[in-house]
């Protein structure tokens, strides 16, 4: 139990917890006072840590998912099918790193590090700890800036999820005004989901819309059979052009410059 706890950084209280809900299995018993908590239990509670932390998962949720999909092992086969499909990266996983542990993974120096985190590039829970998100991101943006882009190109990214978070928080705001919810901690974890769905939702559809159409714009690709094809997928209407899309940044920042939220 005691390497255990040193590998995941969980309690031994929390580690008997799970087991008692069934979010992990018993251990092996190898004596009345002793046991055997084998190769497999470091990584399940990476994985519970991993929904709870990057899908706002509740216990009770994790363990209806063991239930459902065939046991413990189902769970960590989903959590490293999604990080593959969702982030593309391998790192790391199932802890949070020191500043130095940071810069050691990813090859950064201390001066592009705080280049980062003043821009808002990179935006860590709590000041000097760092997770697998933000080493995720730290590798983008690298790959990135080796193409020839600059941060100030990339600075879209914070400028519309603060603007769109901040619209989020008072439509959510709005809704438990309007109907209090009988457990906070779950209305949080249930708003943070929906949020996720949400911004993934419209954002990766109309990012491909506008994609397109940008496509069609510029003549990117313009003797390319996935030219050919995308103009025979797509449905009509819905595209914003090249100057629509500038123009309604340029109102956004103004708005934030102002004070109060775009409609």
């Amino acid at each position: 139990m005691r390497e255990l706890e040193a590998l995941t950084g969980e309690t031994k209280a929390t580690i008997l917890f799970w087991v008692s809900q069934g979010l992990l299995p018993p251990p092996r018993k190898t004596s009345r006072n002793m046991a055997w908590y084998d190769y497999r239990y470091p990584r399940m509670i990476e994985a519970i840590r991993f929904f709870q932390r990057q899908f706002n998962r509740s216990l009770s949720e994790i363990r209806e998912y063991i239930e459902a999909f065939g046991g413990h092992e189902a769970l960590l086969s989903a959590q490293e099918n999604l990080q593959i499909f969702l982030l593309g990266y391998e790192y790391p996983r199932g802890k949070t790193f020191s500043r130095q542990e940071f810069l050691q993974i990813t090859g950064m120096d201390e001066e592009e590090l705080e280049e980062l985190l003043r821009v808002g590039l990179l935006v860590p829970r709590e000041e000097g700890c760092f997770e697998s998100s933000e080493i995720n991101a730290a590798k983008a943006i690298r790959e990135h800036r080796a193409e020839g882009t600059t941060l100030e190109e990339l600075l879209f990214y914070p400028e519309v999820a603060r603007h769109l978070s901040l619209l989020e928080a008072r439509f959510t705001l709005r809704r438990w005004k309007a109907r209090p919810p009988a457990d906070p901690e779950e209305a949080l974890r249930g708003a943070l989901r929906q949020a996720s769905l949400a911004r993934h939702y419209y954002c990766s559809r109309l990012f491909r819309k506008n994609l397109d159409a940008l496509l069609d714009e510029t003549n990117v690709f313009p003797d390319s059979d996935f030219r050919k094809n995308r103009g025979s997928e797509r449905a009509g209407g819905g595209f914003a052009s090249l100057e629509e899309i500038d123009s309604e940044r340029e109102k956004n920042r103004g708005c934030e410059r102002e004070g109060f939220a775009c409609p």
